[in-house]
């Protein structure tokens, strides 16, 4: 994304969001998202739901679930340094 600052020069913005909902395919660019994994989300909560229900104690105080980047258009490598 290119956009003019307030003296005229040359911006570049990167964006991201998180979520990977739909909509950010079909953006302007399209934009760069953190992809969750829900399903498994879901399945832990319940797991851990499930065991403090019966009386179970939690056997740890957090879970850790990987995510996704998804590189779109909305993101571009850094820009060159002068040396």
């Amino acid at each position: 994304m290119v956009f003019y600052g307030l003296e005229g020069e040359l911006t570049t913005y990167i964006m991201g969001g998180f979520d990977d909902i739909a909509v950010a395919r079909w953006c302007a660019p399209p934009l760069t998202t953190i992809r969750q994994p829900f399903a498994e989300m879901g399945e832990t909560a319940a797991r851990i739901l499930l065991s403090l229900a019966s009386g179970e104690p939690p056997t740890r105080s957090r879970v850790e679930l990987g995510t996704t980047l998804i590189v779109r258009d909305s993101t571009a490598p850094p820009a060159a340094t002068e040396s």
